[in-house]
């Protein structure tokens, strides 16, 4: 079976909206919005605009994950969890063997689970999606592409 195109994962995405599925909560963002977002964030993933264009931003029906406005990862550091990970107590009792990383200017969260990370763009470098640990502030690729995230996103939750 071939892939899916990006058109053919909106498209599925746009369906799950309409018919009550994961995505039905989510709120498109308004132009006025994607303006402010490409003002301040110039380069931000094509998919991610078009994904909160068509699908929206908020929380999921499930309220497994939140769709966001974009935010500068740097913010980051002054998030609760951020603080406690990096505590001298908390680096004392979990060491870990990587070292941290400086969080990149361009490293933008958009999408919360809860957790201790969020996963992130980085504004002028394409479509990649990246996972920021708040425990050592390691930054990995998650997925190719915004909307291959989202789509693993989704099987994930059809699994569970």
């Amino acid at each position: 079976m071939p892939s899916e195109t990006s058109a053919d994962l909106l498209e599925k995405f746009a369906q799950d909206r309409s018919s009550g599925g994961i995505l039905s909560t989510l709120e498109p963002a308004s132009s006025d919005a994607v303006r402010k977002i490409l003002n301040e964030f110039p380069g931000i993933s094509e998919q991610y605009l078009d994904f909160i264009t068509v699908i929206g931003v908020g929380a999921t029906r499930d309220e497994e994950f939140y769709i966001l406005e974009p935010e500068s990862a740097r913010e980051y550091v002054d998030h609760q969890s951020f603080q406690i990970y990096n505590s001298p107590s908390s680096k004392a009792l979990f060491s870990s063997s990587r070292p941290p990383q400086k969080i990149p200017e361009n490293l933008v969260g958009v999408v919360s689970t809860g957790g201790s990370w969020r996963y992130c763009v980085r504004h002028g470098q394409g479509d990649a999606v990246f996972c920021l640990s708040f425990s050592d502030s390691q930054i990995d690729e998650e997925a190719a592409d915004f909307f291959s995230f989202v789509n693993d996103l989704l099987a994930n939750v059809d699994e569970g």
